[in-house]
């Protein structure tokens, strides 16, 4: 008997992706109707932003749900242990969270920047907030590096992980893009009007990337998630019905078992 795995994007990502392409068709489609700038639910504290702070809050309590199942290991002599990624986990994207719904690298972090440096405003300091988002995905890989004996366990789990890093790169870059009021290097190939529609565009898919990124990290912890539920079942069963005459195939799925809950 083997765990059963997950196709890639598994259902969670899927119905995370299909409620976010819904709300961002509405959230265009009402400014337009209104005859507003697309970006009207695109700004901090609009819909968009409220719906990526549920999403990034869904992720860190399915990575915390899953440090419950894996807490069996858990020891803060032992930080290597795979509980203590998912707590890790589970504290990161709260964070992010928090982030995201109260704008603190925007509004604590860059100005806490500007103020030490004494800054001024130009082409590469107005994209500090680029910056701390990098930022904020490599330290990401860093953890997933450090704790990727726990990550290559499960491959539909590691494959959600990777798209979702992906995603986020890209959001970064279009967001460079778009991040100042002209854009460098197209300001001599399109009028005014032109930018200021492209700038626009530019921020709606960002945000969609944004949003499609966190609903592959969903995917991924839930995939894990089941994954772990699934092995606690498993062991439970097989410890309490398992005979030392038992089958081979069903001592390698108790081994299994134990290795995926700790």
């Amino acid at each position: 008997m083997t765990l059963k795995r997950s196709p890639v994007p598994n259902g969670a990502t899927l119905l995370v992706i299909f409620i976010d392409t819904m709300i961002v068709a509405f959230a265009v489609g009402q400014a337009l109707h209104l005859s507003r700038p697309i970006v009207m639910h695109f700004h901090e504290n609009g819909i968009i932003t409220r719906l990526s702070f549920i999403q990034l809050l869904t992720a860190s309590v399915i990575a915390w749900a899953t440090f419950c199942i894996r807490s069996g290991t858990f020891s803060f002599k032992n930080w290597r242990s795979p509980s203590t990624f998912w707590l890790i986990v589970a504290i990161g994207f709260a964070f992010l969270a928090v982030d995201e719904g109260f704008e603190i690298h925007e509004k604590l972090l860059q100005r806490a920047i500007f103020t030490a440096f004494d800054l001024k405003r130009n082409f590469l300091t107005v994209r500090i907030n680029d910056f701390i988002m990098l930022l904020y995905g490599l330290v990401g890989i860093g953890i997933l590096w450090l704790y990727s004996p726990e990550i290559r366990r499960d491959r539909k789990t590691n494959q959600h992980l990777i798209i979702g890093f992906a995603l986020l790169f890209v959001m970064i870059i279009v967001d460079t893009l778009g991040n100042k009021r002209e854009i460098p290097f197209l300001a001599t190939l399109f009028p005014t009007s032109t930018n200021t529609n492209l700038r626009w565009t530019l921020k709606v898919i960002e945000e969609t990337i944004t949003l499609y990124s966190e609903a592959f990290f969903i995917g991924a912890f839930f995939a894990a998630h089941q994954s772990a539920l699934a092995a606690q079942t498993l062991l439970k069963r097989l410890s309490t019905t398992r005979s030392p005459k038992a089958p081979l195939s069903e001592t390698s799925s108790l081994r299994e078992a134990k290795k995926i809950v700790g």
